[in-house]
């Protein structure tokens, strides 16, 4: 098949959530199918990730994108009464590339990433348009409205209300929708069934052989992009109403936060006793080696964490919010324990640190059932399946625009360079390089 793929992010390197899903997507297809893709370019993407990129697909495009001219085209597409989020993402420059690109080729199929895609998909002629909202976006704004004060929780709330009326257009308007999981499938659904929403979970790229944790000092990790508010939100909260009690508990207990761009106070919890805040590193796989325990204390979590799903790979027990562990299905998944306020979060933590052969036995059990349930290749094979119009209906249900109802906003509540040494590493040492463009693969 030809198939067109539309990312709002340069997706490489796959160092947060919705890089790894669409690159896993990208690579998956490309070995399969012709694949072109094309994607907007932030300043601040690393140029180094273009040939690997380029190596993977028939054509690759980048649109560069400038961040004031992209918020004032929000602002204006907001007082017009349209999304923040369509207009943040709007690119006429994409616009003119992709009515170039479908003179040229003719696509089986387009898929897109994320609503902020789905208005350049919907436009494209392809036999076959599938979008990937990955998270149900308008229940986030919902959350950060509830977390606001005014005047931003009416902003916030206003591009809830907005969101989620595209989202449920967009049903309507692709052949097949796909979510993360059965929690974001549900700000979407209220009926019984619904043949074109799909449930499609991230997968995990295993270590070939996870080290034990040192268990002579007892180490806590949190890993994830240190500028993103709900990370930033999550330790600002851990370290002060969490990390006292450890502390007094073990004195001797580190924290270590691991992420790139921390921003000025999560920086400054370096200053505390005990804890390290890292910023960029090449890998997060050392760090979760030292580890005797995850935690992900987050207070608004939407999707799928992939932190998590790392942390359980590296045979790491986790304690997590309820918010943060529901995106894994069960909940709590095995080698996750649960906390939504300070004093239990505390002692199940605790729990873990002084109980070294209680932390590698959750750790085992996480290893194992992330092995079993989540599997990129199991979970990709269904979304070629749906490119290419073979899969089966999936029994999710489904709501009309004019009966949806969102989800309360306080329902689960309790915000010219070297290249990096993660495009080196892909670039030298891919576990599967990807075939040139037009040779041995299968169409």
């Amino acid at each position: 098949m030809n198939i067109l793929m539309l990312t709002p992010r340069l997706p490489f390197p796959p160092n947060r959530g919705d890089k790894i899903r669409s690159f896993a997507q990208l690579r998956y297809l490309a070995r399969r199918h012709n694949l072109w893709c094309a994607t907007l370019l932030e300043p601040d993407d690393d140029p180094y990730a273009l040939p690997l990129l380029r190596h993977y697909c028939a054509d690759l495009a980048t649109i560069p994108v400038a961040g004031r001219a992209r918020l004032a085209r929000a602002l204006t597409a907001t007082a017009a009464g349209r999304t923040f989020t369509e207009g943040y993402f709007a690119s006429a420059p994409l616009e003119r590339l992709l009515d170039s690109w479908t003179k040229k080729v003719h696509f089986d199929a387009v898929l897109a990433f994320s609503g902020a895609m789905a208005p350049y998909a919907a436009a494209v002629p392809a036999a076959r348009k599938i979008l990937d909202l990955v998270d149900a976006d308008s229940a986030k704004w919902d959350q950060y409205a509830a977390c606001a004060h005014w005047p931003m929780r009416s902003v916030y709330r206003t591009e809830a209300r907005r969101l989620h009326n595209r989202q449920l257009d967009w049903l309507n308007v692709f052949d097949a929708t796909i979510v993360i999981n059965s929690r974001e499938s549900a700000v979407l659904t209220t009926q019984t069934r619904c043949p074109r929403l799909h449930v499609i979970p991230n997968g995990i790229e295993l270590p070939a052989d996870p080290p034990p944790a040192d268990q002579t000092d007892p180490i806590v990790g949190f890993v994830g992009v240190m500028s993103y508010p709900p990370n930033v939100d999550a330790v600002l909260w851990f370290t002060d109403s969490v990390w006292p009690t450890v502390r007094r508990s073990l004195p001797h207990a580190r924290l270590v936060i691991v992420g790139a761009r921390p921003t000025r106070r999560v920086r400054r919890l370096a200053r505390l006793p005990g804890v390290t805040v890292t910023g960029s590193v090449p890998s997060t796989q050392p760090y979760l080696a030292d580890f005797r325990a995850c935690i992900a204390p987050l207070r608004i979590a939407r999707g799928l964490q992939n932190k998590m799903l790392e942390a359980l790979a590296a045979g790491r027990p986790i304690v997590a919010t309820t918010q943060a562990a529901a995106g894994i299905e069960p909940c709590p998944a095995p080698g996750v324990l649960l906390a939504d306020q300070s004093e239990p979060f505390a002692q199940q933590l605790l729990k873990l640190l002084h109980q070294p052969e209680l932390a590698r036995q959750l750790g085992r059990e996480g290893r194992i059932f992330v092995t079993e349930r989540y599997r990129w290749d199991d979970h990709l094979a269904r979304l070629e399946q749906l490119l290419a119009g073979t899969a089966a209906e999936a029994p999710v249900a489904a709501q009309s625009p004019t009966a949806a109802r969102r989800p309360s906003p306080h329902q689960h509540l309790p915000a010219h360079r070297p290249p990096s040494a993660g495009v080196k590493t892909l670039l030298k040492t891919s576990a599967h390089p990807p075939a040139s463009p037009g040779q041995d693969r299968p169409r």
